[in-house]
């Protein structure tokens, strides 16, 4: 029987960064991260925000899971908040989202879970 590997997050943001040619600090560049904190997701010493997990997929054009599959969840529960408790607590904006983001909600959960 054949085993099926699971590769953790980090393994598979390192893999698709490589895949793409592009180094920690151009895509830390590109998600408006720092280089030790993209370079501590993708050795596991740091597990991120939803925030950052959302620059990084931003950047890349990848849907949520695609890196982070049970980080889906975190983002539905964030959908039960109103906009504007949101905005006032600065838990998050949609500045800081990008512009993939600044849809609908039910077009933002559909993306995420069919990852176009």
């Amino acid at each position: 029987m054949m085993k099926t590997e699971i590769k953790a997050p980090g393994e598979i943001l390192r893999g698709i960064r490589v895949k793409r040619g592009l180094s920690i600090q151009k895509l830390a560049a590109m998600a408006g991260l720092s280089y030790a904190l993209l370079q501590g997701l993708e050795s596991g010493r740091f597990a991120g925000s939803l925030i950052t997990k959302l620059k990084i997929c931003n950047a890349l054009d990848l849907s949520l899971k695609q890196i982070w599959p049970g980080t889906c969840e975190e983002l539905f529960e964030l959908e039960g908040l109103q906009e504007a408790d949101r905005r006032r607590s600065g838990a998050i904006t949609t500045s800081d989202l990008g512009p993939d983001l600044k849809l609908t909600p039910a077009a933002r959960k559909r993306r995420l879970l069919e990852g176009d």
